[in-house]
């Protein structure tokens, strides 16, 4: 196939299957940005490696399956750079803006949250500002299992929080 073809082809194929990627990217939850991003990044690889998805029988099922493989990897990227830190969460600039709601509701929301090891967890994370394998040391617990729980204590979070902001609207 002349590179032209190749070239045609690809943007036919990516153009019928578009919408169905950002759909099954969606679930990743990782924003209509990263969403485009890891889709562009799929067909740069393509381009890249000369895959001729005309080869395949199912094209779209396989640009799915790596799509999801893509979006996986930007997520485990993220979490590995990504540090939360309250104090740029929350923006005080505005004069206006009373810090006491919210850390009435973080005080709510780790007395609601007593199941240990999990809620020594946060504490230990988020207040006494130790590292993920320190707090695995002084719990005693294994380093996944200490991410596992913060990761579930971070979803509790951000539960909370559009449960405030959806009560407040």
């Amino acid at each position: 196939m002349s590179n032209s073809n190749y070239l045609v082809n690809l943007e036919k194929i990516f153009k019928e299957n578009q919408a169905h990627l950002e759909r099954s990217a969606k679930r990743f939850g990782i924003g209509p940005q990263n969403i485009e991003d890891c889709i562009q990044d799929l067909f740069l690889k393509i381009l890249e490696k000369q895959i001729d998805l005309s080869e395949f029988d199912n094209p779209k099922s396989w640009l799915t399956k790596v799509l999801s493989r893509h979006c996986i990897s930007f997520l485990r990227k993220k979490e590995l750079t990504t540090s939360y830190d309250f104090d740029t969460l929350i923006d005080t600039s505005d004069d206006d803006f009373d810090i006491e709601p919210t850390l009435r509701l973080l005080e709510r929301i780790l007395k609601d949250y007593k199941k240990e090891p999990k809620s020594s967890i946060a504490k230990l994370y988020y207040f006494e500002k130790l590292t993920f394998p320190e707090i695995s040391k002084k719990l005693k617990i294994p380093l996944n299992t200490v991410l596992s729980h913060h990761r579930r204590f971070k979803i509790q979070i951000k539960h909370a929080l559009s449960q405030c902001l959806l009560a407040e609207e």
